[in-house]
């Protein structure tokens, strides 16, 4: 219904920030608006923006190409901007912080910023982020980023929104679970998690596949909307209690 109004949108293009775009929406978005999006990265720490998909070759998938900001990443306790290594992210430049007002020296390392965010560069220099440091989930000792399995998961036609969380494990350490609001569907919850598992054994490493499925109607969110995932870990171990007593 909003396609009648493209050739009045005035737009160049629109940024995304803040969390992985899934493709489908940037897509959806594009062909309902006609409008680019430039999906970025940014943070208060570096005067908001620190990289950006150029207009003329954006790569869905990444926030894109440095801007201004010099960027590596911490891999096994190595700086490098080697490809295809996933590490925490470190920036550095004039207009990126060097102490915070309460001194953090922790944040710091070599005169690098320490993020928090999981990053990885392609060979083309784009960087992609899988993740935060704290939202990392240890299964059996294999790191395992929420972020990309929740982009592959999206893309089934039943889920609305899903967040991936690592929940307690007695032999693992932390199990995989995702905990999805689903669309109105003929489809019921066991047809949803037989269909959810499959698609992972083909889209996803095994460490990655979802080994417990759980629906919810919405999740706690902060007043800005973004889930508030410790507290939603936190229900769920409370419910798994309350089921076992």
């Amino acid at each position: 219904e909003y396609t009648k109004y493209q050739d009045a949108i005035q737009l160049q293009y629109v940024r995304s920030a803040s969390f992985s775009l899934p493709e489908e929406r940037w897509r959806a978005f594009e062909a309902t608006f006609g409008v680019p999006v430039l999906e970025g990265y940014g943070m208060t720490e570096a005067a908001s923006l620190i990289t950006l998909n150029p207009k003329d070759h954006p790569k869905i998938g990444t926030v894109g190409l440095p801007v201004a900001t010099d960027i590596a990443l911490l891999h096994d306790g190595e700086i490098t901007k080697d490809a295809h290594q996933v590490g925490e992210i470190l920036l550095r430049g004039e207009h990126v912080i060097t102490d915070y007002v309460d001194s953090n020296p922790a944040s710091f390392i070599d005169g690098w910023l320490k993020t928090g965010d999981v990053g990885r560069f392609d060979d083309d220099g784009y960087l992609a982020i899988v993740g935060r440091i704290k939202e990392i989930i240890n299964h059996g000792g294999e790191k395992v980023a929420p972020a990309a399995i929740e982009a592959t998961l999206s893309k089934l036609p039943f889920i609305q929104e899903v967040i991936v969380v690592g929940t307690p494990h007695p032999l693992y350490g932390e199990e995989v679970t995702a905990v999805v609001i689903s669309r109105e569907t003929v489809l019921s919850e066991d047809e949803q998690t037989a269909q959810i598992k499959a698609y992972a054994a083909s889209e996803l490493s095994k460490p990655e596949r979802p080994t417990t499925v759980i629906y919810v109607t919405d999740y706690p969110r902060n007043p800005t909307g973004k889930v508030l995932r410790h507290q939603l870990i936190a229900e769920i171990k409370e419910n798994a209690l309350e089921k076992n007593v």
